[in-house]
């Protein structure tokens, strides 16, 4: 039996080698379940999403418009507009040039233009943005440098507000004359 874990069995629940005697429990190990995708989680470093896009290290994406369902990896540089239902996920070594319009999002990059987001932003500690942000939740980690405006929570205060009742509209008077009468 062994007597001490790993940093990857700790954390996942997976050996980083066979215990002694090479014999693995009855059962195996299990793969922990991914995060879902509305959630934002950086665990310090980025990988590929198990199923998605990858825009890899020294890739230069120009001019385009990218929409889709995501997930979506940007580690190299992407210049236009990004519309991602799912998570958008900028490495420390990505750039993007544009407009971002994303269902939750971790950005440790650099990104220049609007960013909205539905759910969660995650801003990392090696993030550098400029421009207009808007998301429902927001975690900025010390050490991100943010330029220009920060709108949170705006879209679902908006939508949970109660409208304003509408006044009610009267017809215009209209001069009658009654038969018989004259003035």
């Amino acid at each position: 039996m062994r007597q001490r874990k790993g940093m990857q069995e700790e954390a996942y629940g997976i050996p980083e080698a066979a215990p002694p005697g090479g014999v693995y429990p009855a059962g195996g190990y299990v793969q922990p379940a991914q995060p879902a995708p509305d959630k934002a989680v950086y665990s310090g470093s980025y990988t590929q999403p198990a199923e998605g896009t990858t825009l890899g290290e020294g890739v230069i994406f120009e001019g385009a418009m990218l929409k889709g369902k995501g997930p979506i990896l940007i580690k190299g540089k992407f210049s236009g507009t990004i519309n991602i239902d799912g998570h958008v996920i900028l490495s420390e070594t990505g750039v993007i040039t544009g407009e971002v319009r994303a269902g939750s999002a971790v950005f440790g990059g650099t990104h220049e233009g609007d960013l909205l987001v539905k759910n969660t932003l995650h801003i990392t500690p090696t993030a550098n943005l400029s421009g207009k942000i808007e998301s429902g939740k927001i975690i900025i980690d010390e050490g991100a440098v943010v330029k220009g405006s920060c709108n949170i929570g705006a879209r679902e205060r908006q939508e949970s507000a109660p409208k304003p009742a509408k006044a009610p509209v009267e017809a215009p008077q209209q001069k009658r004359e009654l038969p018989g009468l004259e003035s």
